[in-house]
């Protein structure tokens, strides 16, 4: 009997030998898949890292920034040494304590097995950790300091500041940055705006896109025109920036210079290709535009360079119904000496002399009426079945009297 009892203490004395060792290698395995998480982890982190570094082009790339991906780099490499010398540490002690030993002997060693397994069980979750928040905490900076060197683009070109555009670029800021604050306009934009040649030169010089399209598709070559930075406006053609795009209501650049002051940069942009006969969506011509805006030599420039003085938008309306409409009344004399008809009547059925009378309009008024306006044009009626008799009444101003 004593034997049996002795034969069976020492089969569960192995028994929990076996156990022992049986956790412990679990415990083993279960650290191993750990540290080879973290490792994956650590891989995505560096790829993140040479993908955000091949984002920047090379010929702007800052000093600053090449140190540091070499550094996470030699980091990166640190820390797959350590993984590798903990994993060899942690196989070697699951391989010494797979071994049978004295009951007693056996259970000591798998103890202190389990107790190293657990420190660096903590240690491995540090690594974890840092493996996988590396490349995120990196790529978080990276966009701050993006941010703001973009800032610094933008503000610059504002001001025209051209170092402060070089500044700014070798800082990491995309050339081609659009800001959101400011229906996407480019660096270039603004400088096309405020006139500063050279920013717009070292802008180009850099990359920048020429055609580059805002929220509503303008281009620096319609900022450019619409301020009337003919020398800009040269610089942007040359450098391919297309004379015949469109914003989101039609206006090609020489529609934008149409309406302000500056013959030569329409004549730039006409002589560069652009189309006389454009319109926009509404289908104002660029003599529409002038007459609007009645600037007599505007007027002047566009009837020379051959645009139809007659020419209707998708009102029916004539440069001579705007102008009207508008009291320029050199604009309305200019037109009228011109070849203008007095007589053209819009999709309401209104001649220039309704739109003058209707809106109270005296001097393109008595500048009609001195033309000598025959009888069937002063009592036309519009689709109201009102004549500009009838709407000088209901606006008063006296005039009654000039019709």
């Amino acid at each position: 009997e004593d034997e049996e009892v002795a034969d069976q203490e020492e089969g569960r004395d192995e028994s929990d030998s076996r156990g022992r060792d049986y956790i412990a290698t679990a415990g083993t395995d279960n650290t191993m898949t750990g540290l080879e998480q973290a490792q994956e982890e650590m891989n995505r982190a560096v790829e993140e890292l040479e993908r955000a570094r091949a984002n920047l082009p090379k010929e702007l790339e800052p000093e600053a920034l090449r140190e540091t991906v070499r550094g996470a780099a030699i980091d990166a490499d640190d820390m797959s040494d350590e993984f590798l010398e903990q994993l060899e540490a942690l196989e070697d002690d699951g391989a010494s304590g797979g071994g049978g030993g004295p009951a007693a002997g056996g259970a000591a060693e798998s103890e202190g097995e389990s107790d190293e397994s657990r420190e660096r069980s903590e240690e491995v979750e540090v690594d974890e950790v840092n493996a996988e928040s590396f490349g995120m905490k990196f790529l978080a900076n990276e966009k701050e300091r993006v941010g703001r060197a973009k800032a610094e683009l933008l503000s610059s070109a504002q001001s025209g500041d051209e170092d402060g555009v070089r500044r700014a670029i070798r800082r990491g800021a995309p050339v081609n940055a659009a800001d959101p604050n400011m229906v996407g306009w480019t660096a270039l934009h603004y400088a096309a705006e405020v006139g500063s040649l050279d920013t717009v030169r070292t802008l180009l010089s850099l990359g920048a896109n020429a055609s580059a399209e805002s929220h509503f598709q303008t281009t620096p070559l319609h900022t450019a025109a619409q301020h009337e930075n003919d020398d800009i406006v040269e610089e942007l053609i040359a450098n391919g920036s297309s004379v015949h795009a469109r914003n989101d209501a039609g206006y090609t650049p020489l529609l934008m210079a149409a309406g302000r002051t500056k013959v030569t940069v329409m004549r730039m942009l006409h002589r560069a290709g652009a189309r006389l006969d454009d319109a926009t969506y509404c289908g104002n011509t660029a003599l529409h535009l002038a007459a609007t805006n009645g600037h007599e030599h505007m007027v002047a420039g566009v009837l020379g360079m051959g645009v139809p003085v007659d020419a209707r938008n998708g009102e029916g309306c004539t440069a001579l119904h705007h102008a009207a409409l508008m009291d320029r009344h050199v604009a309305v004399q200019r037109l009228v000496e011109s070849g203008a008809d007095p007589s053209v009547q819009n999709s309401e059925g209104q001649t220039p002399l309704h739109c003058a009378a209707g809106q109270g309009r005296l001097q393109s008024l008595e500048v009609l009426v001195a033309q000598g306006l025959s009888r069937d044009v002063l009592f036309v009626a519009d689709e109201a079945n009102r004549t500009a008799l009838e709407l000088a009444r209901i606006a008063g101003e006296g005039l009654c009297a000039s019709l």
